[in-house]
């Protein structure tokens, strides 16, 4: 499964929100159409840093990382694809 990475340029990571797959077979070859939407942002960025990868579907297990937020950043591994930095965590509506 394709997936992006999208980082500004202090670091925030820009949360996947949702996306779908269109997949179609021409002439014995599969064609696969990705749409992705992220969250929006609060404020124009002056870059955006977008890094793809492919994650495995059929993996049974799923990790989860978990940190204590303490109101200062935080660096969760990801294991050899690297970490994720938490810089700051916001709630609105009942969500974070």
């Amino acid at each position: 499964m394709l997936d992006f990475h999208i980082i500004d340029e202090s670091g925030r990571s820009i949360q996947h929100a949702s996306g779908s797959r269109n997949r179609q077979v021409k002439k014995g070859l599969y064609l696969n159409e990705y749409t992705f939407f992220y969250d929006p942002l609060k404020e124009k960025p002056e870059q955006l840093t977008i890094t793809p990868f492919l994650f495995d579907t059929t993996e049974k297990t799923i990790t989860h990382v978990r940190a204590d937020w303490e109101s200062k950043p935080v660096t969760l591994s990801q294991g050899e694809v690297g970490s994720v930095p938490v810089l700051d965590v916001v709630s609105e509506d009942h969500a974070t």
